[in-house]
Parts: structure tokens; sequence; C-alpha cells
């Protein structure tokens, strides 16, 4: 048990100093390497487990429903460009991909940035897809809850 507790420490710590040192913008300190340590990367080598396959289902899942909710219009963007176009009820028009969206309101451009406010890991196509219902069913609401940016040629 206590060579259990002493490898999570040894664990911990290690990624505490790599972490710290990220986030300085300093290079990574040298790893010590202990035997305990090569024991269980050999032992993560040996069992085959893919840690980030769920993830990735989870993904694939999230795409496959946005592209179920995309006109044939927008799937078609969507394959040529990896993003589509939303026309609002207003008529204001957005651009979403899976970073970010740029919106045209009027006759001024934005980019406008609006996340899920949790701290779940939500996957990506997950997060335009309710970007896109947003902006469909209330886009107010969607512009009321938006960060907007000018775009860089609105200040021409």
């Amino acid at each position: 048990m206590q060579e259990a507790a002493g490898g999570v420490a040894a664990v911990v710590g290690v990624t505490a100093a790599l972490l710290a040192a990220r986030f300085a913008g300093r290079a990574s300190p040298a790893l010590p390497v202990t035997r305990r340590a090569n024991e269980g990367a050999a032992a993560a080598a040996q069992t085959d487990v893919d840690f980030a396959e769920p993830w990735r289902r989870a993904g694939d899942r999230a795409l496959h429903t946005l592209l179920q909710h995309l006109s044939e219009r927008q799937r078609a963007e969507y394959e040529q460009k990896s993003a589509f176009t939303v026309v609002a009820p207003s008529g204001n028009t957005y651009h979403l991909s899976r970073d970010d969206v740029v919106a045209k309101i009027g006759r001024r451009i934005f980019r406008l940035c609006i996340l899920p406010c949790t701290r779940q890991s939500i996957p990506v196509w997950d997060v335009v897809l309710a970007r896109k219902l947003l902006i469909e069913a209330d886009e107010q609401a969607f512009l009321a809850t938006a960060r907007r940016w000018p775009w860089p040629n609105d200040y021409r």
C-alpha cells in the first residue's frame, strides 16, 4: 500500500513540475527516471488500452448528430469546407466552424464567441450544433449571450 502511495506521489510531483514549467514559459525540466516509473510505462504499453477511445467515439457521435441536423446545402458546404452557413429568421448570416462563429449582421461582420457554461468536457461538434440550434430558435438570446469582436475588415 505504501509503494502505491509513493508511486502516486511521484506521478503527481512530476505532473506538477511539468505544468509549472509549461505555464512559466520555460522548457520542461528533466524528468527523474525511476525503476517504478519505467515499470508503470511498460505495464501500460503491454495492456494496449487506448484511453482516448471513448472520447473519439463521443466526437464521432456528435459529428453524426450534427450532420443529421444540417440541410442538404449545409451538409455539402460542410463536406467541402468543414464549416457551414446558417441564415437566421432575421436574415443575418452566420458562418459556423468547429473553432468560431463569424456573423454578418446588417452590413457589419463580427467574430462571435459563445461556449457552454459547464466544467464537463463536451465534444466540439455538440457545441457547434448547440450554436446552430440557438441561432435558429432564438437569435436574440444568441446575440445577447455571445461575446463579439469586430472583424478585421470592419476597421476600413
